[in-house]
């Protein structure tokens, strides 16, 4: 019953976009990030899925940038929300740094959001 009511509480959800490029726009295998940040979230939240996207954005110094991207989402309820999300943006700014990024996008409750 607790499993159950659990599950059930998860009425939240956070995605991270963990993109397949470095410097913005250079093709780089990503896979170990893709990983990590599935390990990440199923420790922070219980579990994660990866999709794998197509997406298109608009750089500030690049102009159109077309990539494919990881999905890592998982469904939380809202105190794991509130007391894992600093965990998350940090996490976000590391890979950010780490592969170069003008910005990384982070989904929660439908709501995009760059970092």
């Amino acid at each position: 019953m607790e499993t159950c009511l659990d599950r059930l509480e998860r009425s939240n959800s956070i995605g991270m976009f963990i993109p397949t490029t470095v410097d913005a726009n250079t093709e780089m295998d990503t896979e170990t990030y893709k990983e990590d940040a599935l390990n990440f979230m199923a420790e922070k939240f219980g579990g994660a899925t990866c999709k794998v996207g197509n997406g298109v954005w608009n750089s500030e110094s690049l102009g159109l940038i077309g990539e494919m991207v990881y999905i890592i989402h998982s469904y939380i309820t809202q105190s794991d929300l509130d007391s894992h999300l600093d965990d998350v943006l940090d996490y976000l700014r590391k890979i950010k740094y780490e592969l170069k990024q003008e910005a990384m996008a982070l989904e929660i409750n439908n709501k995009l959001t760059l970092i």
